[in-house]
């Protein structure tokens, strides 16, 4: 092999494993079955970029929302029944990792976060939940990793999207949902099949929570996640035109964020 293309290849390997950092990064898969969770790659993780898959195997509709334990006291079913509620208290005893709101038989989610040190649940707090949680720990010690390349951001402020996507973009991709604001914050995307509808349901999700169920083809993008954290989320969304909305509700009006102005739209080309 001549001298210059060794070196070309040694150059490219070297900047490979910088861009993915000295190891790669660990895997957890969550499975949902009708009424509990199976989950692997939870052994002897450690803090830093880890990627998660959790799917839906189960003929109902499941959610995992990820957070991790603070205070001494909290348990995992504790803090699984406060974000079931409906008032959100100011001070929770522990931190939203975001996961995924709902997905429905056969659907998949695919992210990736940065896990610190700490004790760990994964939750599902909807009507088929029947306190479905998978507990686990992080270790203290760092491993050299990185977060995955995205093709955009959508950042999450009170109480508004700054949404940062390349012209004419397909759908499909990472993307980096940050929390910048002081409240948690969710990411669903909601299609619309014209710009009226998309007005008529503005108008509706800026008074309150609709009465019915969503709209048909909703993508959960990004659980609620907590100030400060940020979730790398792969998505693939078909064309067409979308709300950006998070439903979360405010702790000091119970309105959900849309009726604070956290909505946005965009196109899929």
């Amino acid at each position: 092999m001549k001298l210059g293309l060794f070196v070309a290849l040694l150059a490219a390997l070297v900047f490979a494993v910088g861009a993915e950092g000295a190891t790669s990064r660990p895997q957890i898969t969550l499975v949902a079955h009708a009424h509990s969770f199976t989950a692997t790659g939870l052994d002897g993780l450690h803090a830093g970029y880890t990627d998660i898959t959790v799917r839906d195997v189960s003929s109902l509709t499941h959610g995992a929302g990820l957070i991790r334990l603070d205070d001494p006291g909290m348990t995992a079913a504790k803090a699984a029944k406060i974000i079931a509620g409906d008032n959100i208290p100011e001070h929770l005893g522990f931190t939203l990792f975001g996961g995924v709101a709902q997905l429905s038989r056969g659907q998949s989610w695919h992210a990736t976060v940065r896990l610190t040190p700490g004790r760990y649940v994964f939750f599902d707090d909807g009507d088929n939940g029947r306190g479905m949680l998978e507990t686990f720990t992080v270790g203290a010690t760092t491993k050299r990793t990185a977060a995955p390349p995205t093709v955009g951001t959508i950042v999450m402020r009170d109480f508004a999207f700054g949404i940062h996507l390349p012209s004419h973009w397909n759908g499909s991709g990472v993307l980096r949902v940050p929390n910048v604001g002081k409240e948690i914050h969710e990411l669903t995307f909601i299609p619309m099949q014209s710009k009226a509808e998309a007005r008529k349901w503005s108008a509706i999700l800026s008074k309150g929570y609709p009465s019915g169920p969503p709209p048909a083809g909703v993508t959960f993008a990004v659980g609620g996640m907590s100030p400060g954290q940020t979730t790398w989320v792969r998505v693939h969304l078909k064309r067409g035109l979308y709300l950006a909305v998070c439903l979360f509700p405010d702790p000091k009006t119970h309105k959900p964020h849309t009726a604070l102005g956290m909505l946005s739209t965009l196109t899929v080309y």
